[in-house]
């Protein structure tokens, strides 16, 4: 199990899916470390990642649906 939470955040860990993607919102972004703990058994480690450590790509953009004709009949 992966869990993660902003350090020093009142939130409680947030576990990862299958997916694995996060979302994180934080204001002070120059300082903010990430903490993820990985648990297995009675084992766990933790790993602690400044966002000043992380290059951010932006999303890909959706590709817009294309318009459907307009039902006239004639």
């Amino acid at each position: 199990m992966i869990t993660y939470k902003l350090k020093g955040s009142s939130k409680a860990p947030v576990t990862l899916d299958q997916d694995r993607n996060i979302v994180v919102i934080c204001t002070n972004k120059p300082n903010a470390v990430l903490q993820f703990t990985v648990t297995m058994g009675e084992d766990s480690v933790v790993k602690e990642v400044a966002l000043s450590d992380i290059t951010f790509e932006p999303a890909p953009q959706a590709e817009p649906e294309p318009e459907e004709a307009p039902n006239n009949p004639e």
